[in-house]
């Protein structure tokens, strides 16, 4: 059994009132509800304020606000944005903090000047890569999980490389600054490459 449009506008209404913004969850989360309100429609032999009242219910857990110390409690989204984003996110984490580990315990290694000035310019050019996928993702006015994540760690990629300075060319620019560079490089492209495909599924849904 089909909604009506008024049925399916308010189902609409209860995505915006659960703060439900993100393009590439909205339309999946939209398809299950009407979907199970539909099957209670028909299997349960419900009206449609009841079969809305239980469906809802049952998502209401999954779209209550939470944060996680991941990504900044200052970063609120719904528990199942924030659980996709953990999903996708975590193995960046764990790789980028591993690298800082390894190179602060390996620190000791003597790294000449001309290794020093190569890194020197080769995090340069990763910082300016990232930047640029970084801002582009920032400005989108359309949001998704991958610009929710990107946006919850630029502090990070701005204060991470300063913690393991040492105040000198070899260190301050170091291997362990350039390897978690080049990883924050390769997922902000990676992610920013996403959102594109997420806002093209977006718009070809809406058309």
């Amino acid at each position: 059994m089909e909604l009506t449009k008024e049925q399916i506008q308010r189902v609409d209404k209860y995505l915006d009132v659960k703060g439900v913004k993100f393009i590439d969850f909205r339309i999946e989360i939209f398809d299950h509800i009407i979907s199970q309100i539909e099957q209670q429609l028909v299997i349960g032999n419900a009206d449609f304020k009841t079969a809305f009242d239980q469906v809802t219910s049952e998502w209401n857990k999954q779209l209550d606000e939470t944060s996680s110390w991941i990504f900044g409690f200052v970063y609120p989204a719904p528990k199942v944005v924030i659980n996709r984003a953990k999903k996708i996110f975590i193995p960046y984490f764990i790789i980028s903090f591993l690298i800082i580990f390894l190179s602060i315990l390996f620190k000791k290694i003597i790294i000449n000047d001309i290794m020093g000035y190569f890194t020197f310019f080769l995090t340069i050019i990763f910082l300016l890569i990232s930047i640029f996928y970084t801002l582009k993702i920032w400005k989108s006015k359309e949001k998704t999980v991958y610009n929710f994540i990107i946006k919850t760690q630029i502090l990070n990629f701005s204060i991470v490389p300063i913690i393991i300075i040492d105040f000198s060319i070899n260190d301050f620019f170091n291997v362990s600054i350039l390897l978690y560079m080049g990883v924050f490089t390769y997922y902000s492209r990676r992610f920013y490459k996403k959102h594109q495909q997420e806002k093209k599924k977006y718009s070809l849904l809406m058309n």
